[in-house]
């Protein structure tokens, strides 16, 4: 038996050919690129792929820091009170208990790697995409986290 510290110690390679892509919310879809069981659970990696319009509801992750490193498109950032956008090599950083979404409000899909520390929210990746979408709170709560308003609008709702 491999222990998770011995795991950690040793190089891991992701050949892209065995990705499994997830699907987790309609229009994004997680690839797991590095599980914090090979990090001694310090941080996990995933690799985000955003179709255009889609993007998941303010949320908030109460164990873990999210970093956001955008690898193209853009994509619209609520964090607390204020909105911003990202774009290729612009990183975003929230940390725990600070409520955020994001979304995609370009023409082409967006791609963003995501660490999360410490790692093992990529568990909920895997739940969430072999269960209906109305368990998603209870998978989310399982693993710290929660729903805690809508899906960015678009900015021509917010006009109205």
């Amino acid at each position: 038996m491999t222990s998770i510290l011995h795991e950690a110690t040793r190089p891991v390679v992701d050949p892209i050919q065995d990705v499994d892509w997830l699907p987790v919310i309609p229009g994004e879809m997680i690839a797991i690129r590095l599980d914090s069981a090979h990090t001694a659970k310090a941080f996990a990696l995933v690799e985000s792929v955003v179709e255009p319009m889609a993007g998941p509801p303010l949320h908030v992750h109460h164990d873990a820091d999210e970093m956001f490193y955008v690898l193209s498109g853009h994509v619209t950032f609520a964090r607390h009170d204020e909105m911003f956008e990202a774009g290729p090599g612009d990183v975003v950083y929230i940390p725990r208990d600070v409520p955020h979404a994001f979304r995609n409000f370009g023409d082409e899909q967006a791609r963003m790697l995501v660490t999360f520390t410490p790692g093992g929210f990529e568990d909920f990746f895997r739940a969430a995409g072999a269960h209906p979408p109305e368990r998603l709170p209870e998978l989310l709560a399982q693993r710290k986290a929660s729903i805690v308003g809508p899906q960015i609008p678009h900015p021509r709702e917010t006009r109205r």
